[in-house]
């Protein structure tokens, strides 16, 4: 995959982001993306249960629900990795003009 080259406006936006460090930037953007997944599968269960008549709880005391939510903070803190990783490599690229 061929990273995206950044512009100079960009590379000074990410130098203050980047300056606030990378646990911060992935656990904040990790933490969104946590969010967002257990919202929309809480969502999809909602719907789930709406199509086939059945009681809906948002969130129960299940080990399911514990499965879940550790493999939403999984994959936020991937995907915060990943993008991070991705922003940098793209800044130390030479600007696109």
């Amino acid at each position: 995959m061929k990273n995206k080259r950044m512009n100079k406006k960009q590379k000074e936006e990410w130098a203050k982001v980047r300056a606030k460090g990378r646990k911060r930037y992935i656990l904040i953007m990790g933490g969104a993306f946590a969010i967002l997944m257990f919202v929309i599968t809480q969502f999809i269960g909602l719907l789930r249960a709406y199509w086939s008549n059945t009681p809906y709880v948002l969130i129960d005391s299940t080990p399911d629900v514990l499965v879940e939510i550790i493999g939403d903070v999984i994959f936020g803190w991937l995907m915060g990795v990943m993008i991070w990783s991705a922003k940098e490599s793209a800044y130390r690229q030479p600007e696109d003009e």
